[in-house]
């Protein structure tokens, strides 16, 4: 008999998550109110969720999206959840184009979208999840609204940004407005599908993050001329920030609990800076953490304000920061080379996916939890940014790069799911849990620890000097009670089935 402990543990979760969090969720009530709704998990893209992933990381289930001969976005692209526990995420093939998928919780499709279109290297963004269950997509043709049953709900023209591989993800405000970046700047939608506004800028490939208290956008352009924005909820510039000439901005901003800005820096000319960036709430420069190689990925904050930034190239590590700039500690300098974005566990837990084909749960001290190795023979796989789901399981979205000795490399995309390995009970501790919690008086405490004593594995429970064994002998199963005299209680065989132990 087997018993998924995740399961078995949600409820204790969810209490858990409730006394430390107040709520399951700190999402608005204009996006819904799931697990994981939209990048960054919420408006803020604090990469912080209430719930909590698997002490023991295993996959459970995988996916296959997608297989065709050219590259693949894939792993730039992060699950989201509903409300349901569906997961959403935009894939291609070359085969039938682009196509945004619902997900059961155990793996199956319920349904896809497809636009049989977008056929090679395409480029989307992470979906977006709105309180009526409304998913959200930036592709090839604008911002998607997709109901929720599948079908096309409205189309926003919005020219996506070409130059970079990333695609800018749709933010929802309280009141219902999107925002998304694309090739002319920042664009507001309104809930029907119009455009509400545009701020020009250059190309945006950043996605918004939202200030809840202000509702001011904060975004950023990718080159020529870049800046970090902070813009208003009617489409006036509040301030504009540029840390060197020509910054490139591939990563999105979070915003901390006291408004500060965090936002990576990939690029600057002659390297003048590359790193992080903590920007104040007025558009002024609160410090500056170096990274050689820049970063390209988003920024997470933790609970306890601890900054969480991975970087690629050859710095390749997870660094924790403390809200005023000094460095917590460093995880696994060299060897992860990570575009991926941390998520952060009810817990503390940080989960990050890499280049090199593994999704890390790295403790809130900088150990690691567990590593789960997505890596095979002839298989270069890229694992995305994760997404923690109230299961407690985490979805990571996996592009592998397969060798062929024809010469003729395939691309695969998987959605997985990482959960807590199942626990199988053995017969002999599933009788005797079932006589614990079906005789309290006679058997307590319940938990006791099995033991041997040749030929008998056993359980003494202290609180009723009792001892419940079966004997390898006879295979029978034995009670001695406070009396101390030994009473055989008949074949295991009739006890078994009794206790539905088989």
């Amino acid at each position: 008999m087997k018993i998924t402990l995740t399961k078995a543990c949600g409820f204790f979760l969810f209490l858990i998550s409730v006394f430390f969090f107040g709520s399951i969720s700190n999402v608005s009530a204009q996006h819904a109110n799931s697990s994981w709704p939209m990048f960054g998990h919420d408006q803020e893209h604090t990469g912080q969720s209430a719930y909590l992933g698997p002490i023991i990381g295993q996959k459970k289930w995988s996916l296959l999206t997608d297989r065709g001969p050219r590259t693949s976005t894939a792993s730039q692209s992060t699950p989201i959840t509903g409300p349901d526990g569906i997961i959403y995420i935009g894939t291609d093939d070359a085969g039938y184009g682009f196509r945004l998928y619902a997900v059961k919780p155990d793996g199956n499709v319920q349904w896809y979208y497809e636009t049989n279109d977008c056929y090679y290297d395409c480029r989307y963004s992470t979906p977006a999840i709105g309180s009526d269950g409304t998913v959200y997509i930036m592709k090839p043709g604008g911002l998607y609204a997709i109901n929720p049953n599948g079908t096309l709900k409205w189309i926003a023209t919005i020219p996506i940004y070409n130059w970079v591989y990333k695609v800018s993800s749709p933010a929802i405000a309280p009141d219902g407005t999107l925002y998304v970046g694309g090739s002319g700047g920042l664009y507001a939608v309104n809930p029907n599908g119009g455009i509400k506004w545009i701020y020009k800028t250059g190309g945006v490939a950043s996605s918004p993050a939202i200030d809840a208290s202000s509702g001011v956008i904060y975004f950023a352009s990718h080159h020529f001329n870049s800046y970090v924005y902070a813009v208003n909820s009617d489409g006036t510039l509040k301030w504009k920030y540029q840390p060197d000439q020509f910054p490139w901005f591939v990563s999105s901003p979070a915003i901390g609990p006291d408004g500060t800005v965090y936002i990576g820096v990939q690029y600057a000319q002659n390297k003048a800076f590359q790193g992080l960036l903590a920007i104040n709430p007025n558009g002024t420069l609160e410090w500056t953490y170096p990274i050689d190689g820049g970063v390209e990925s988003t920024p997470a904050i933790a609970a306890d304000g601890t900054v969480y930034v991975a970087s690629n190239d050859s710095d390749q590590a997870l660094h924790a920061l403390m809200p005023n700039g000094s460095l917590k500690w460093i995880f696994l300098r060299g060897g992860l080379l990570s575009f991926s974005s941390p998520a952060i566990g009810g817990d503390g837990t940080v989960y990050l996916g890499s280049t090199v084909g593994k999704l890390y749960a790295i403790t809130p001290d900088g150990g690691a939890k567990w590593i789960v190795n997505f890596s095979a023979p002839f298989v270069l796989p890229s694992v995305s940014s994760p997404a923690i789901g109230s299961n407690g399981e985490i979805f990571v979205f996996v592009s592998e790069l397969t060798f062929q000795s024809s010469g003729d490399d395939v691309f695969v995309t998987k959605l997985h799911a990482i959960g807590q390995p199942d626990i199988v009970v053995s017969p002999t501790d599933c009788l005797f849990n079932w006589a614990e919690k079906n005789y309290p008086t006679l058997f307590a405490p319940s938990g006791a620890p099995t033991q041997v004593w040749p030929p008998y594995n056993y359980r003494y429970y202290s609180a009723t000097n009792a001892y419940l064994g079966i004997s390898s002998v006879d295979n029978h199963v034995y009670y001695m009670g406070p009396d101390g005299k030994l009473q055989n209680e008949g074949s295991q065989s009739y006890w078994l089935p009794l206790a539905g132990c088989q």
